[in-house]
């Protein structure tokens, strides 16, 4: 893939993460489109292979840049272990570990947009 285009959608689904309205609107919708917090680990580990993002010298981040990738992905990881299969939309959009993904992933998404 394309790294800008690689880059562009790691951005679009790190801003999904970082929003409580946008979840709270696709989450609890009853709209034909509904989502899940598991469905926005799958993009972004899965779809997205976020992992790879931060370490692909192709990609170009900065130490400070992945250092704040790494950091979102150990939440990530530790949120997602201690809720197994319980990881559902009520349990997670107010849960205080899951606010530290959201403001984590704001704190990435600062450091994509500035100048390497």
């Amino acid at each position: 893939m394309n790294t800008e285009l690689w880059k562009q959608h790691v951005v679009e689904i790190l801003t999904n993460i970082a929003d409580e309205n946008f979840q709270k609107k696709i989450w609890f919708s009853d709209t034909l489109y509904c989502s899940t917090p598991g469905e926005l680990y799958c993009i972004l580990f899965d779809d997205y292979s976020i992992e790879l993002f931060i370490d692909d010298n192709d990609v170009n981040l900065n130490a400070n840049q992945k250092a704040n990738g790494k950091i979102l992905i150990n939440l990530m990881d530790e949120f997602s272990e201690e809720c197994g299969d319980n990881m559902t939309a009520e349990n997670t959009i107010n849960n205080l570990k899951w606010k530290a993904i959201r403001k984590q992933a704001e704190r990435f998404l600062h450091t994509l947009n500035q100048p390497n």
